[in-house]
């Protein structure tokens, strides 16, 4: 294979530079999550110091790595390596930063080797991934925001490895990128490292073809090993896993096309507008150099991976449900290659502009691009109307300088021009203004609104809008004042989010993990994957689960009999609760068999009584 020569004027560079830097620093302003606040929380300490939380139901020793890929990851070899200060958010703040950054960067050199051409481009299309693009039921958005772990690390890694891919870099790196990958996520890696080989082996020479077909056959049946002997499933199971990961775990993850879980509306558009974005990309008539066709490859087997899994998610009979084969959503596996295609069609469509030349073609052009702009998870009426706004304005101040040609790297007007040829000659500059008033924008409220979560950052370590956050004061003192082998059960007033049916927010009690993370404490909190596709293990969780919910309802109606039965019928007993200050109340002293010892930041610690092990009324 041979590498494009992908270099451009050293001001153009200077100037995307700093635009990856702005856009790296914004957009994790707005997401940043802070450490650990949900599923994964307590990992980081426990890799600090293992002998921490050895009795969790998730972190703990007993979880299976056959089916919980976090086990198989190297991301947690970092906080390993710099101890303590990764549980500092003002420490990840700038790791996080960092990997954003760099993904930003991936995303110009793909742009450059599709075709991309002179900075307005580029700068639209870095500015176009200031908004999360979540069409399907996954993240695409550079600032992964659901929680700081090893996925964070993966978006740029894998975004390099297609740019390798697709640009005809040696064959070894993208084999090698393929391995990094792997081993920071093994849930992602498969199918990425699979298309970008693919794509690899479209534009390569007849030996990496070879290599590559190798490679392929012995990576499937590597990964058919894996799926049916290691991790071992019995097979009067499959289908009671498939059902309950389909319904209670990943939901559209793997069924993109069922309408229980996001509505009709969602799912509808979702579907079409992916196949929109990938279907322009594979259909559009454009000139086939290397990187195109090679992403058109890419492009064309993710919108049949999308068909089949989808319907076969959705539709296989029960003798057909192989629940090993949901440990890769199709969903998620599509993160990448929509990416490359959404910057496949925005460089498609300036070089269509560009090669017709004509104003129908420039005006469909720029509504496409405002259609992709807006595309995915937010308020649609005041991202269609800031966009709009926008456009008008740039529009507007843009013809002003054009009639009065004061250079601004616009086609100046010949005697008589008229507007439209205003709109072609200056359609790169009206597109990126565009983009860039509307990010401007939306940054500007985004880091407002965060910024008071950045000052309580700087003053203690923890991201304010984080979950961790709710419990500042409370995690050092169970730290401090705990045995390391107790365990502890958090509840807190529910988010808005998080509110049942028919309940007032305020009579919303639900337990948590996030306080795992600087507490290093077990919490009677299981997950389903933990221990692998268990059915068993499936159906303690849920018996937890119903005895959760016992304990947090019950609780706000003051029925302590019925807290503590299902306290101590728990799998781990905890020796300590919080509880908001507010309802610690509503429970009899006299029943609960649990004391106070502290209150910090409107929150209870409450401590079992040394004679509260045991209640003769009451069976584990």
């Amino acid at each position: 294979m041979h590498p494009l020569d992908t270099r451009a004027s050293a001001n153009d560079e200077k100037i995307v530079l700093a635009t990856v830097l702005f856009c790296a620093v914004f957009l994790s302003i707005k997401y940043f999550p802070g450490l650990e606040g949900g599923f994964y929380a307590g990992f980081s300490i426990n890799a600090i110091y293992p002998e921490l939380m050895a009795n969790d139901p998730v972190v703990g020793n007993m979880s299976s790595s056959a089916g919980s890929p976090y086990k198989s990851t190297i991301f947690y070899l970092f906080p390993k390596i710099f101890g303590d200060i990764w549980l500092d958010d003002r420490f990840i703040a700038g790791l996080y930063i960092l990997m954003v950054a760099t993904a930003f960067l991936a995303a110009d050199r793909i742009a450059v080797a599709l075709g991309a051409k002179g900075v307005f481009e580029r700068i639209t299309i870095l500015l176009f991934f200031l908004k999360d693009h979540q069409i399907l039921d996954n993240v695409v958005i550079f600032a992964h925001n659901p929680d700081f772990n090893h996925s964070a690390l993966a978006l740029p890694i894998g975004l390099w490895l297609l740019y390798a891919a697709i640009s005809g870099r040696n064959l070894w790196i993208v084999i090698g990128l393929s391995l990094l990958l792997a081993l920071v996520s093994v849930q992602v890696a498969p199918f990425t490292a699979g298309m970008a080989l693919i794509a690899a082996a479209v534009i390569g020479r007849r030996r990496d073809r070879i290599i590559v077909t190798v490679l392929g056959i012995g990576g499937t049946a590597m990964l058919l090993w894996a799926l049916f002997f290691y991790i071992q499933v019995p097979r009067e199971d499959w289908n009671s896993i498939w059902n309950q990961l389909t319904v209670q775990w990943y939901e559209g993850m793997v069924l993109p096309f069922d309408t229980r879980f996001t509505g009709l509306g969602k799912v509808l558009s979702g579907n079409l507008i992916f196949a929109f974005i990938l279907g322009g990309v594979l259909l559009w008539p454009a000139k086939s150099r290397p990187a195109l066709k090679a992403t058109r490859a890419v492009t064309a087997l993710s919108l049949g991976a999308l068909l089949i899994l989808g319907l076969y998610g959705q539709f296989a009979p029960d003798g057909w449900k192989v629940p090993q084969l949901l440990l890769f959503p199709v969903a998620r596996q599509l993160q990448y290659p929509q990416i490359l295609a959404s910057i496949a069609l925005m460089v498609i469509l300036f070089r269509w502009v560009e090669s017709t030349g004509g104003v129908k073609q420039t005006v469909v052009a720029g509504l496409v691009f405002l259609v992709v702009l807006v595309s995915g998870p937010g308020n649609f009426d005041l991202w269609i109307g800031l966009s709009a706004l926008s456009m008008a304005v740039s529009l507007l101040a843009l013809y002003v300088l054009w009639r009065r040609q004061p250079g601004f790297a616009l086609s100046p007007p010949a005697p008589g021009a008229s507007v439209g040829a205003f709109l072609v000659g200056s359609h790169r500059q009206i597109i990126c203004l565009t983009f860039t008033l509307t990010m401007s924008v939306a940054m500007a409220v985004g880091a407002w609104q965060k910024l008071p979560a950045w000052q309580f950052l700087a003053r203690t370590g923890i991201h304010g809008a984080s979950e961790n956050a709710r419990w500042i004061g409370v995690t050092q003192y169970i730290k401090d004042n705990t045995s390391i082998d107790a365990v502890v059960l958090p509840m807190r007033i529910a988010a808005p989010n998080e509110v049942r049916p028919g309940v007032r927010q305020s009579e919303n009690l639900v337990p948590r993990r996030s306080i795992a993370s600087r507490s290093g404490r077990a919490l009677p909190l299981p997950l389903m994957l933990t221990r692998g596709l268990n059915l068993k293990y499936f159906e303690f969780v849920g018996r937890q689960n119903r005895l959760l919910e016992t304990i947090t309802t019950n609780w706000m109606t003051g029925n302590t009999a019925l807290v503590t039965e299902a306290i101590f019928r728990l799998d781990l007993v905890p020796d300590y609760l919080v509880v908001p200050s507010a309802v610690v109340g509503r429970m009899d002293p006299g029943v609960l068999p649990y004391s106070a010892k502290k209150e910090i930041g409107g929150f209870t610690v409450l401590r079992r009584n040394r004679d509260g092990d045991v209640t003769p009324a009451i069976t584990k």
